[in-house]
């Protein structure tokens, strides 16, 4: 099943016999923000896997869709205060606890899950990269690799895949589960050496000291060690993405050093 940017209610009870109430008021975790693609899938893989094996349990689930976290529905429902945690692009997520104290950045998610496409048969001087719009390490990455001659075109995050398909554009920056679905010459922004954290984890400063996000973060560690083997790798990217994975795409990932990243609390960064 393929995700949009989703809410997904998340009830937590009963973490190992100490009796975590799900009552808001009690501070525990309901409401998780998570995006489409890459960023998202460590913690669809914790929230539709990892959990039931640790006794979490999920009493709903209501997904519904908020496209690109740089836009104003994700940025209403961060604002509203109805998300405990939520996964979002490192732009977004600066402009977000910028403007609201009740939020911060906990850690990173991902990175170098951006990647460009673009034609191989394409010489002109000047090439148009599409990115998207708001996201500005995507214009950085564009001016890192093409420089000059390499002109980013911001757009809605959702119209990238779409203009490069159609020729709209030259060439686009786009989220690596979504450059497998489309024709063209793959490349990393990290090539030079330099990483770009693509998502990041944003959470309500309330939660910080919360037994439940502990716990909830103790899982998400051991699901990114997990990322490590190529098998469980593609295990999860199959379970959370496409079942039409292969090797194939898990060697890609790792070739462009695709990483999911430990909590600050959970190990090295990778």
């Amino acid at each position: 099943m393929r995700w949009r940017y989703v809410i997904i209610p998340v009830a937590l009870l009963g973490l190992f016999a100490l009796g975590f109430s799900n009552n808001r008021g009690s501070g525990g975790i309901r409401y998780v923000g998570v995006p489409d693609g890459a960023g998202g899938l460590i913690v669809r893989y914790v929230l539709q896997e990892k959990m039931n094996q640790h006794a979490i349990h999920t009493i709903r689930f209501e997904p519904f869709a908020l496209n690109d976290c740089c836009a104003s529905p994700a940025q209403y429902a961060m604002g509203s205060g109805c998300l405990d945690i939520a996964v979002m692009c490192s732009d977004a997520a600066r402009v977000l606890v910028t403007k609201d104290p009740r939020y911060e950045i906990a850690f990173p998610v991902i990175k170098n899950s951006d990647i460009f496409i673009a034609r191989a048969d394409d010489s002109r001087r000047d090439l148009s990269i599409a990115v998207s719009q708001n996201r500005d390490f995507q214009q950085k990455m564009v001016k890192q690799r093409y420089g000059e001659r390499g002109c980013p075109v911001p757009m809605l995050h959702s119209g990238v895949p779409f203009a490069y398909s159609k020729g709209i554009v030259q060439g686009a920056v786009v989220d690596i589960t979504k450059a497998f679905t489309l024709d063209g010459v793959l490349s990393s922004a990290a090539d030079n050496g330099d990483d770009f954290i693509t998502h990041v984890m944003v959470i309500k400063k309330s939660l910080k000291n919360n037994d439940t996000f502990r716990q909830f973060i103790e899982i998400y560690d051991q699901a990114v060690r997990e990322t490590d083997s190529p098998e469980r790798l593609l295990h999860l990217l199959r379970i959370c993405e496409s079942t039409d994975y292969t090797m194939r795409e898990v060697e890609i990932w790792q070739k462009f050093n695709v990483r999911f990243m430990h909590s600050l609390k959970g190990g090295p960064k990778g």
